[in-house]
């Protein structure tokens, strides 16, 4: 079986709610691969074979523009915004400068802050669904927006803006900071982690940073502009899908030594690349190929809907915020 290479924490902080009993074998399966020594089965389940037709519908329209240095950007079109991400919305508040911020229910909070980096030419609000089923566990999120081609945090200046924002709106005297972010929005959670982990005067403080959540994403060589996390003593979760034809599995595999070393795999039965937001994946293709035309964007096609899998991703997430 490959991506053997788990490590488990003994002490446990009470799990997160169980998941609804239609979620609930997606959520068995899913994480009986990362601990193969139990034994863990599910029989009698099928995956659905058709994925939901509203998971087709284009939530947003783009427009492209280009930067001074040279590289085509996205800035969202004031279109409306369909369910479910509106939906979704109403229940998060505006950051001026930072992106949206989804606060847990009143009474349930758990201290924990989730910044959430989106994919390089992904609306941010794409991953509202995934932000509402994380702070409906008890874990505040916040979306951090760009314009930029792909999200970066070098020096780790986002993430302790954010959160500072976050802190002052939430009211939380010291959060517990969870770095997380889809595909490239991944990467740049670990450039922030890892300013923290060199002592960055712009970052946060690495005894605020909780742990590592990395969806649809993979280590990098040095050698190859990457970094090294293996020794930065932080929780971290992987979430991959089994459809998804966009990461590169092999390369996952030989740098996952690259990763935190306390690192949990979670890979999501049926889902795909795509499928951790709702994104029109033709139009954001179409801008990608009008700045790089020999681009190829492969993925899987998911037998799971949207929903079914910005939940699992929600839980992943959740599982990791509870660790002690």
């Amino acid at each position: 079986m490959p991506f053997t290479r788990v490590v488990r924490t003994t002490a446990r902080a009470p799990r997160p709610p169980c998941p609804p009993p239609c979620l609930r074998m997606y959520a068995i399966r899913a994480l009986a691969i990362r601990a193969p020594a139990a034994a863990r089965t599910v029989r009698g389940h099928r995956l659905p074979s058709r994925v939901a037709a509203a998971d087709r519908v284009p939530f947003f329209s783009r427009a492209t523009s280009t930067d001074s240095a040279g590289i085509s950007s996205q800035t969202p079109l004031p279109a409306p915004l369909l369910p479910p991400v509106a939906e979704a919305l109403a229940a998060a508040a505006r950051l001026e400068g930072v992106g949206w911020v989804f606060p847990p229910p009143a009474g349930r909070s758990s201290g924990v802050v989730v910044l959430f980096y989106p994919a390089a030419l992904v609306d941010v609000e794409s991953y509202s669904v995934l932000a509402m089923h994380l702070a409906q566990l008890g874990h505040a999120v916040v979306l951090l927006s760009t314009t930029e081609f792909a999200i970066q945090d070098p020096k780790g200046a986002l993430a302790r803006a954010a959160a500072e924002a976050a802190r002052a709106k939430l009211g939380l005297p010291l959060p517990k900071i969870i770095l997380a972010g889809n595909s490239m929005g991944a990467l740049a959670a670990m450039q922030a982690l890892q300013a923290s982990q060199f002592g960055a005067d712009e970052a946060l403080p690495m005894s605020e940073i909780h742990g590592l959540g990395l969806l649809a994403s993979r280590a990098s060589p040095v050698n190859e502009g990457g970094m090294d996390l293996s020794t930065c003593g932080v929780r971290a979760t992987l979430v991959t899908a089994t459809e998804d034809r966009a990461l590169d599995s092999k390369k996952l595999q030989e740098n996952l030594h690259l990763l935190p070393k306390n690192l949990t795999h979670v890979s999501i039965v049926g889902g795909n690349h795509a499928g951790f937001g709702y994104y029109d994946v033709e139009a954001r293709l179409a801008i990608v190929l009008s700045k790089f035309p020999t681009y190829k964007l492969e993925d899987g096609v998911a037998t799971v809907g949207k929903d079914v899998q910005a939940r699992l991703a929600a839980y992943a997430l959740a599982e990791l915020a509870s660790r002690p």
